[in-house]
């Protein structure tokens, strides 16, 4: 039996603890002590407490300084930590008393690059396993969001070095050799994507390790259609500033809709729900809804975009972030869907609606990825992870280290 740890750190909502949990459930049957180092106690509450996981807060400060509009992956790496010393300095020790108290054998990192920058200085195994975004490809500079800066590649680099610098101060506290790239310090002993080729982040990438996504789809609540004669719509967005005039314009459009809106209080839910248009802030089951989806209309997160193109579902998507929007153009090249700016999201969400519920040309690119991968068996893709999760430790020590030797 081996003591694993799986660490979540950035991003929101449910997606990330649902790409683990169920990945967390077949090694606690093949005999594993398992335990969630999370970054939102209150997601872990509904998706990992029914099922009786160990769970704690993973180790943060509230020095971090979020870069607003990141250009680069290096941003999102320094306004979790790595742009401040000090910050990182702390956050490596509380990860590393961790892992004294639980002793881990290996470490499971879902968008947790503190988590496993201080593994690979404990001497940790880790895998990351990750969607398109929170692993970009490993080339320097890493990749920029944003264009229409025209940043150069000095700058980029210039970012990058600046965090560099932080890395080593802390390689040096700890008695290790310094690194001489930001992809360097972050990557793991394996690096896995779990998404489909088509839905990376990044079209750019070459030679990733695609080893399909992990769904979650059995979500603690049961919801059944109304009925109605209306299409049927799933919708999945967290509360933004255009979330009113959206639930608005489905009443209108007499749409059988099943929604779910993580911290929804009870006032606006009771505000916007009637016979046809079911509101919630629980998880719903997937499962039993996606064969009988029209529309799916989220913020082009991942799980539930996978989830939705697996199913040959068409989504209309209103990203609010840079990550989201990265995925919503690669669903529109597919043809499977459109996406709505932030800022036009409340005036130009009923066209967009209305087109995505006439035109039948959404649903058969949606379809036709579908197709793609109608053999494709997530619980496969969870054995084999498994596999490689429980053979980590001896590969570690049998691999070659740079020095000709092997790892002890």
């Amino acid at each position: 039996m081996s003591r694993i740890l799986l660490a979540w750190e950035l991003g929101g909502n449910f997606g990330h603890i649902a790409t683990l949990l169920p990945l967390a459930r077949h090694l606690r049957q093949q005999g594993h002590a398992i335990l969630f180092a999370v970054k939102d106690n209150g997601a872990a509450e509904q998706l990992l407490a029914p099922e009786a996981f160990d769970f704690i807060r993973s180790p943060s400060s509230t020095k971090k300084n979020q870069i607003s509009q990141p250009a680069s992956f290096a941003d999102i790496l320094a306004g979790a930590g790595f742009g401040n010393r000090t910050v990182l300095s702390g956050l490596v020790a509380g990860w590393q008393e961790l892992f004294r108290n639980f002793q881990p054998d290996v470490l499971v990192a879902q968008y947790a690059p503190l988590a496993r920058f201080a593994a690979r200085l404990f001497g940790l195994p880790c895998l990351q396993l990750n969607i398109g975004f929170e692993y970009p490809p490993e080339v320097r500079p890493y990749p920029c969001f944003r264009p229409e800066r025209s940043l150069t590649r000095a700058q980029l680099l210039a970012r990058e070095d600046s965090l560099v610098q932080n890395i080593n101060a802390v390689h040096s506290q700890q008695g290790k050799r310094p690194v001489l790239t930001l992809q360097e310090a972050v990557c793991g002993d394996i690096d896995l994507l779990a998404t489909l080729p088509e839905l990376d982040h990044y079209p750019s990438r070459r030679n990733g390790r695609f080893v399909g996504p992990i769904l979650y789809l059995d979500g603690p609540e049961l919801r059944r259609w109304s009925g109605s004669a209306g299409v049927r719509i799933f919708l999945y967005l967290r509360l933004f500033f255009g979330i009113e005039q959206v639930l608005e314009s489905l009443a209108r459009s007499n749409a059988d809709v099943i929604a779910c809106i993580p911290g929804l209080d009870e006032h606006l839910a009771a505000r916007h729900a009637h016979g046809s248009l079911q509101v919630s802030s629980t998880p719903v089951r997937l499962s039993d809804l996606l064969p009988e989806v029209d529309l799916v209309i989220s913020h082009a997160g991942h799980g539930v975009a996978v989830a939705a193109l697996l199913a040959g579902v068409p989504m209309l998507m209103l990203p609010t972030t840079i990550e989201q929007w990265l995925l919503s153009m690669r669903v529109v090249s597919l043809g499977a869907g459109m996406s709505i700016r932030r800022d036009k999201a409340v005036v130009g969400f009923p066209e967009v609606l209305a087109r995505m519920l006439t035109d039948g040309s959404f649903r058969g690119a949606a379809e036709r990825l579908a197709h793609t991968y109608a053999g494709y068996d997530y619980n496969r893709t969870i054995e084999r992870l498994a596999n490689t999760i429980e053979r980590l430790p001896a590969w570690m020590v049998d691999r070659p280290t740079p020095q000709g030797g092997k790892n002890t």
